[in-house]
């Protein structure tokens, strides 16, 4: 068929207007940019479908088991602060629970949401031990000290630094369904 033909032309002319309806509706009804009104409607009506996701929630996550105890060190003192992780062994991508050490040594642990536990299996654990304290009037010491000399740390028991980290803890534990079970006792050692 030669190029000049009608129906050549009349070709041409129909992939144009399919071109133009096709941008028309991407662009608005009348071929220019959309209007407040009708994004306002688009998104309404993506609310609209997203709507009973939001209000019943996604509750197909892992199921976390309550889990919690105490850290004390072998003499019975309760390590005062810090923070524990547990970290499910052999699984690098799987989330970590967490928890808080209170002034007594007790913690509970949290994945997902406060306290509501962590997943089941064997646990790697590390501690992150509590800022350091320092000695009473350990500020008036370290002005009135002289260059180079560190104020007194305080004398209570400090957390040897082979519990910060998972691979050189030693700690390892298992959560079960069972919350009577995943009440840890955790016994460290002064550094």
């Amino acid at each position: 068929m030669p190029l000049g033909s009608d129906r050549s032309l009349g070709a041409k002319r129909d992939l144009k207007s399919n071109h133009k309806g096709g941008l028309r509706s991407a662009l608005g009804q009348h071929g220019g940019p959309l209007s407040g009104m009708e994004i306002s409607k688009r998104i309404a009506a993506r609310l609209a479908l997203a709507l009973p996701l939001l209000v019943t929630g996604c509750d197909n996550g892992p199921q976390t088991y309550p889990a919690g105890g105490t850290v004390k060190y072998r003499d019975g003192t309760p390590l005062a602060g810090g923070r524990l992780v547990f970290q499910l062994d052999g699984a690098a991508i799987a989330p970590t629970a967490r928890g808080m050490i209170g002034p007594e040594g007790d913690f509970q642990l949290s994945t997902f949401g406060k306290a509501d536990g962590a997943l089941p299996g064997e646990h790697r654990v590390m501690i992150v031990p509590p800022a350091v304290p320092q000695a009473e009037g350990w500020e008036e010491q370290f002005l009135t000290s002289g260059k180079g000399r560190r104020p007194q740390l305080s004398t209570g028991p400090q957390l040897h630094p082979r519990y910060r980290s998972f691979e050189s803890s030693g700690l390892s534990f298992t959560v079960t369904k069972s919350k009577k079970e995943n009440q840890f006792q955790i016994v460290v050692e002064q550094q």
